[in-house]
């Protein structure tokens, strides 16, 4: 299974949002942080970082070669995915931090398609 169909099948598409706003604005580590899928599937609905990657049902994907995104607070990363196949697969993201009209910062990995919630891990 790709990561593009693991993310899409936990209605996803490729999307992660990290709640916080006390990471770094350049190379992210995420260890402490889930991604929230909204509902188990292939594995848990809270989905853990190690460092700069994370690990989907067949394959673990990474965060590399950030790019600072002039006039956002947000850094775009290659997203790049090693499966348990011989293959892999790659695609961009972009992390935004944004503070919400109560003052809370969150963070958003946004892909073409989709954002989604990332946490503090339960």
């Amino acid at each position: 299974m790709t990561w593009q169909r693991v993310l899409a099948s936990n209605a996803l598409a490729l999307g992660m949002v990290i709640y916080g706003g006390c990471l770094s604005a350049s190379a992210e580590n995420l260890t402490g942080y889930c991604l929230d899928t909204g509902s188990a599937g292939c594995q848990d609905r809270f989905i853990p970082f190690d460092g700069k990657s994370i690990d989907f049902c067949e394959e673990t994907c990474g965060l590399n070669n950030p790019t600072s995104v002039r006039g956002l607070n947000a850094t775009l990363y290659d997203f790049v995915c090693k499966s348990d196949n011989p293959s892999t697969e790659e695609g961009r993201v972009m992390i935004l931090r944004q503070k919400n009209s109560s003052g809370k910062t969150t963070i958003s990995l946004v892909t073409e398609g989709e954002t989604q919630p990332i946490v503090k891990c339960p």
